[in-house]
């Protein structure tokens, strides 16, 4: 039975090699002779291969080592990394990452790989030459793990176990099973008795995660080692830092702990203030404060690079775009930008997407890109931004873009909207008609099919995270997606209004501004209230109907924006501004609309979070 604890490891530690591979692989492709890249992939290669077989996955071990074997044809000039050859090779990785799942999700671990060993074994050029049998030697391997490393005796196990390829080992120190202890240290020495050189022996374990040094050494060598170190040599200083992996569910225990603590503050402020506690006024400045600490720390544990999911999409860019027969120049910009993890898993389908029709229905074939004048390789690229507190996301391309015309057309079309509508709108608009469920329909033969093919899906997910989506497309020049993501989802600060006796809760990040307005401002268009600030006109709504028989002569009115949309909405109180942590509304209330979630006051009421996207939705 294999411990749950190293398993994950294992687990974790192969999804990052088979990511590195795919982004290595396409780097390949496009320069065959970039010996770093060759070196790279079999680092990342030989290791997933000694993981596997230290774990026991037989399996995986065997089409490692033949992915191994084409990638030494390749290194040794045999062949080339022709785009077949890289297809193979992406093909054992997919199997490879199937696998994964498998072990994962617990199942069956029972995958033919006989098919893909075959078409490994079929592009190898050449037989392995013979060799001399060389005479053995005996070394002493010392081998330096990283003080950051929190499962020593996992990696001792993988050098041991990579080391009895090349030799027999005769002795080590420690113990594997002492290995983990506090006194045993981070070096461990192995003797080795080999007919390998030192430069094998060492970069056998050098693929090791966690090893930050080894020395193969012959037993004069190490003497006159000892003797030296024996004279006094300045000992290191140690790393103060250190990494470790958590369980992503204890992190989310802590958030919803820190909540608790947030909604509990809250309620003692309440408390104090109703009573007028003027002692304790000071202990609750300095629990406020220490309380704001926890909270940033706990968020940043959260806080994963963007290069998580960016990663992935070389690999996607180049499948797409060779099944199409287009060629395609791929830019990642901002993989450091850090986001709750949470809003990570949910981007990368609506990311997966917008980048398959950049591809599929933006950029144009070759033939018809230099018959336009443009390079025959068209452009792509993916770039993150922070913006205060948020992050910007832009899939930009630099194809053919969305004619305007046409996409009021297929709109009237498919009943979506009339003729005389489609006739007012302006560009802005009309691209927003891209994100109408029905709009996805377009038959395939008209020009913009595929564009709009699933942009409601999109739009659907990165609003049910807070955010919003954009579309700016100019014709034979690009289009531009950007989608605007907040950095979290589980703690926000929010605006506090009373409507009707109600406590409502609006998300700052979509707070544009606090007007007062008279009731001779508003006026009236297309049957909607509406007022004007700075030439800029504003429809107003509000929860409960509004009517021009209302009986207040000037209103509160918290301008809510979402992507290049605004609403006015009409509140009786302006509350305060606080921290709040969101809670589901539960499946019973999933379909309500208007209401994105819920929160706890300090007086124990639950304030609803108005959905500032279901607000500018109904103003369209």
């Amino acid at each position: 039975m294999v411990n749950e604890e190293y398993l994950d490891l294992f687990i974790n530690e192969s999804r990052e090699h088979l990511d590195n591979l795919n982004n290595h692989i396409v780097a390949l492709e496009e320069n065959p002779s970039n010996i770093e890249v060759i070196n790279e992939i079999f680092r990342s290669m030989h290791t997933l291969k000694g993981m596997a077989a230290t774990m026991g996955f037989e399996k995986i071990q065997i089409l490692t080592h033949k992915i191994e074997d084409l990638l030494d044809e390749i290194r040794k000039r045999k062949i080339e990394a022709r785009s077949d050859i890289v297809d193979i090779l992406f093909e054992g990785l997919d199997l490879l990452e199937e696998f994964l799942d498998k072990i994962s999700s617990g199942g069956e671990v029972d995958i033919d790989i006989s098919s893909v060993i075959e078409k490994l074994e079929g592009y190898r050029g050449g037989t392995k030459s013979s060799t001399e049998k060389k005479p053995l030697k005996k070394y002493r391997v010392i081998v330096h793990l990283s003080e950051k490393c929190q499962l020593k005796s996992v990696r001792a196990f993988i050098v041991v176990n990579n080391l009895k390829k090349v030799g027999e080992v005769l002795d080590i120190k420690p113990r594997i099973d002492e290995f983990e202890s506090e006194n045993s240290g981070f070096e461990m020495r192995i003797s080795l008795s080999t007919d390998a050189e030192k430069e094998k022996i060492a970069k056998i374990i050098e693929t090791t995660p966690e090893v930050s040094k080894v020395e193969v050494l012959t037993e004069e060598e190490l003497v006159k080692k000892e003797t030296i170190s024996a004279k006094g040599a300045t000992p290191k200083a140690k790393v103060a830092t250190q990494s470790l992996r958590v369980n992503i569910e204890r992190l989310d225990t802590m958030v919803n702990l820190v909540g608790e603590l947030i909604i509990n503050k809250a309620t003692i402020k309440e408390v104090v203030r109703k009573y007028n506690l003027k002692e304790l006024e000071g202990p609750i400045a300095i629990y406020d404060r220490l309380l704001g600490d926890l909270q940033y720390e706990v968020m940043q544990l959260r806080m994963v690079p963007m290069e998580k999911i960016f990663n992935r999409f070389p690999r996607t860019v180049r499948d797409i775009a060779r099944k199409r027969g287009k060629e395609v120049d791929f830019e990642i910009e901002g993989k450091e930008i850090e986001v709750d993890r949470t809003i990570l898993d949910e981007i990368d389908e609506p990311m997966i997407h917008l980048i398959r029709n950049a591809i599929d229905h933006g950029i144009e074939d070759p033939d018809t890109r230099e018959k336009k004048g443009k390079s025959r390789t068209g452009k792509l690229k993916v770039k993150a931004v922070r913006e205060k507190d948020h992050v910007e996301i832009y899939v930009e391309d630099d194809g053919k873009g969305i004619n305007i015309d046409k996409v009021k057309e297929s709109a009237v079309k498919k009943k979506i909207i009339t003729e005389e509508e489609a006739s007012k709108l302006d560009e802005k608009e009309a691209l927003n008609l891209l994100f109408r469920p029905g709009f996805s329909t377009a038959e395939k033969v008209t020009d913009i099919s595929g564009r709009g093919v699933g942009m409601d899906v999109v739009k659907a997910k990165i609003e049910r995270i807070g955010g919003s989506v954009e579309i700016q497309s100019t014709v034979d020049v690009g289009t531009r997606v950007i989608l605007k993501l907040p950095l979290t989802m589980a703690i926000i600060q929010a605006l506090l209004v009373g409507i009707n006796g109600e406590i409502y809760a609006i998300p700052l990040l979509n707070v544009d501004r606090i007007v007062s307005v008279k009731k001779s401002d508003v006026k009236t268009i297309r049957n909607r209230p509406v007022i004007k600030i700075y030439d800029e006109v504003i429809p107003l709504t509000k929860l409960e109907k509004y009517t021009e028989k209302e009986s207040k002569d000037s209103y509160s009115v918290v301008v809510v924006e979402k992507g290049d949309k605004k609403a006015g909405l009409i509140v009786d109180e302006l509350i305060s501004q606080q921290d709040i942590v969101i809670k589901s509304l539960g499946e019973m209330f999933s379909e309500t609309k208007g209401f994105s979630g819920a929160t706890i006051l300090g007086d124990g009421r639950v304030a609803l979070i108005i959905d500032t996207a279901s607000l500018t939705s109904e103003v369209e």
